[in-house]
């Protein structure tokens, strides 16, 4: 487990410097993987956490009996959600008027 906080650590500060220096796509897609690899943990606990159950929940796929194809499609769907919506706030603060 402390493994995967460095990591997450890391890729935290890579895309903090792409985007001070502009990388925005590569800062996006940084970002987004921190981003939906913590918000399946969270969401995952906090439901857990909610319901009482002593189980896990991996959303949107496996729900309490998770396979690891379960995982990866419930991360990617997490990752591509927050890329998409990190390139939509940042093609809006791009534009000019």
């Amino acid at each position: 487990m402390p493994y995967l906080i460095v990591v997450i650590l890391i890729l935290i500060a890579v895309a903090v410097i792409a985007y001070r220096y502009r990388i925005g796509p590569v800062a996006i897609l940084i970002g987004s993987i921190v981003l939906g690899l913590v918000s399946y943990f969270i969401v995952g606990i906090g439901i857990t956490r909610y319901s009482g159950v002593g189980r896990f929940y991996s959303l949107p796929f496996g729900q309490d009996r998770v396979r690891d194809s379960d995982i990866l499609m419930s991360v990617v769907c997490w990752i591509i959600a927050w890329a998409v919506l990190m390139y939509a706030i940042s093609s809006r603060s791009g534009r000019s008027g």
